[in-house]
């Protein structure tokens, strides 16, 4: 990736999408973004993060991870945010049977989305990102390993945790402070949050794409 090719990259919210552009942007030499932490959309020359589909645009990179996963880290983020939430099940229904969710989606913008991140030639997985940054990484840019894991080192969740807690009083939006934007990169949670009737909704309704991807989640 050179310092002046534009860089789309699409995400469904709650995908990774804001950690690997801030992984991006330090490993270009860019501003540091991390205290942007909810912008809907991370713009400037080189990088853009697009979570609806642009007509007529290619994006370069998908990142994607597993649909009941985004649904609960959807729910932990409308807590932070304060917003005036439904109960946490009630959530996840309203998203499992395509109800409208605000600033989220419902399973038809997910499928959509991810439809749409197909066309990029790089594809990364959200859960092989997390257990092998470097690897994922390299598929992007080259450079040298030390370069690398500085970066990695930078935004490992340890790190982004802790500067969260520095700039959290600067956030207007982030008004609750029982919670974390950065929370539970963990793979499969979905299934210490969800009820067991839930979970087999959510299976039933993303079986192609589970199936195809996390097939040891069923």
């Amino acid at each position: 990736m050179d310092k002046g090719e534009l860089v789309l990259i699409a995400s469904f919210p709650k995908s990774g999408g804001s950690w690997l552009v801030w992984m991006l942007m330090d490993l270009i030499h860019k501003p540091d973004y991390y205290c942007d932490l909810v912008d809907k959309k991370i713009l400037d020359s080189y990088i853009h993060k697009t979570e609806r589909p642009i007509n007529h645009q290619q994006p370069n990179i998908h990142i994607f991870r597993h649909p009941l996963d985004v649904v609960c880290s959807a729910y932990n983020y409308a807590l932070l945010t304060d917003r005036s939430v439904v109960e946490e099940h009630l959530f996840y229904d309203v998203y499992l049977n395509n109800g409208h969710l605000d600033n989220f989606g419902n399973n038809t913008t997910y499928r959509t989305q991810y439809e749409y991140g197909l066309q990029a030639p790089i594809q990364i997985k959200y859960e092989d990102l997390l257990s092998n940054t470097s690897a994922q990484l390299r598929k992007i840019v080259t450079t040298d390993q030390q370069t690398l894991d500085n970066t990695i080192n930078k935004y490992s969740l340890e790190n982004c945790r802790k500067r969260e807690s520095e700039v959290k009083d600067k956030l207007s939006r982030n008004t609750n402070t029982n919670y974390t934007f950065f929370y539970k990169a963990q793979k499969y949670y979905y299934k210490e949050k969800m009820t067991q009737t839930q979970i087999e909704k959510g299976h039933a309704v993303f079986s192609d794409i589970i199936k195809e991807h996390w097939p040891d989640s069923l």
